[in-house]
């Protein structure tokens, strides 16, 4: 019979399943350092949540992998490049309007990084507040919109470009402040 004393209870005082123990250092498996659980990957098939080697030591040991073996890593990267290439391909050929709305995602990427429009500097810029409810956002939450929407005309520059909620950006969607 098993020992169902370590087990968890709820509050109608039934029996759940263990919790996983989440630790404030952990050791690495392979360099032996006893690290922040923050430098190790996430695993949810271990007891703990995370991989037993740390992010450094696994970045080494797949860079050595490729160094050792550069013909084979990189017949394997093209293959999947090609795989994922045919994918998207069969896919844009199935589905025009994702094509159409794939080829605006990518213009509107190039269009900010040209303008040089980043979340922080508009949190700067804004002083931390939803130009939406007016309410301070977290920079962690903080999502550009623009006042006047780009499918209604609106143009990305720094005067159409305010910081808003992400809840808030969500809600708002295409439309005008004076719309909600």
């Amino acid at each position: 019979m098993r020992d169902l004393s370590s087990r968890t209870r709820d509050a109608e005082g039934r029996l759940c399943r263990e919790t996983r123990f989440s630790p404030v250092d952990k050791r690495c498996s392979e360099c032996q350092e006893t690290k922040p659980i923050g430098d190790f990957s996430t695993d949810s098939r271990k007891r703990d949540g995370r991989k037993s080697a740390c992010k450094v030591c696994l970045a080494a040991k797949e860079r050595s992998r490729h160094a050792s073996n550069p013909d084979r890593s990189r017949t394997y990267d093209a293959s999947r490049r090609e795989q994922r290439n045919g994918r998207l391909r069969a896919k844009r050929v199935a589905d025009p309007a994702w094509a159409a709305r794939q080829r605006r995602i990518v213009a509107r990427y190039h269009e900010l990084k040209r303008c040089g429009i980043t979340i922080d500097l508009l949190f700067d810029r804004d002083r931390g507040i939803c130009h939406i409810c007016e309410e301070a956002v977290e920079i962690t939450d903080a999502q550009m919109d623009h006042v006047i929407p780009l499918s209604r005309g609106g143009s990305h520059d720094p005067m159409n470009v305010k910081l808003a909620h992400g809840r808030c950006n969500a809600r708002k969607r295409d439309k005008l402040l004076s719309e909600l």
